[in-house]
């Protein structure tokens, strides 16, 4: 009787990781700031995120991560992102679309950016797709990533599993420096408009 017991409890279990989704590591994970400023006013500023993780079981298969999370002076987070797929040694121009949308993003600690309404859109940029998310979530992001925690970001859609990246934050003195100056002129502008 025992051992039926622990044998249902063992099979769900399993069927409880069936749904578990693997974390592919990005290396080369790089920060950059962004900003929008019409006519010098600013209206956004961000951090653009970029990595590389070589697929499992290969030695030039690898998956290509780019995207933004931005804070916008009319009150919400924009994140946007996309990520190609392919054999790397056939050229970088050769990557693929991979055809899945960004479905969220999580900074160790904090609270996941997911999308408002459940609503994802197109990005201008092919293959990118993009949302907004909460104001305060945004923020909360953006300052975990000063702090330089673990990052995850996700994608769902099209075939196949969902994809999930993780990487490790290390952020250099000139990003921070230059987002928090912009940041700083963004808070200005939205205290301008009161």
């Amino acid at each position: 009787m025992v051992f039926r017991s622990a044998l249902s409890l063992v099979f769900a279990l399993l069927a409880l990781c069936a749904e578990a989704q693997s974390i592919t590591t990005l290396e080369q994970l790089t920060f950059q700031p962004t900003i929008l400023a019409a006519k010098g006013v600013v209206t956004s500023c961000g951090v653009r995120f970029s990595g590389l993780a070589m697929q499992p079981g290969t030695k030039t298969g690898v998956d290509v991560v780019d995207g933004s999370i931005a804070i916008h002076s009319q009150g919400y987070t924009l994140v946007k992102a996309g990520f190609k797929t392919g054999d790397l040694a056939a050229g970088a121009e050769k990557l693929r679309l991979a055809g899945k949308k960004v479905a969220w993003v999580r900074i160790e600690g904090g609270k996941s950016l997911a999308p408002m309404g459940n609503k994802i859109i197109d990005a201008d940029d092919p293959g990118f797709h993009m949302f907004g998310a909460p104001l305060a979530d945004g923020l909360a992001a953006l300052d975990a990533l000063l702090a330089d925690k673990k990052f995850w970001i996700g994608f769902s859609g099209a075939t196949g599993q969902d994809k999930i990246f993780s990487g490790a934050v290390r952020m250099d003195e000139r990003t921070r420096d230059e987002f928090s100056s912009c940041l700083g002129e963004l808070v200005a502008t939205m205290k301008g408009k009161r």
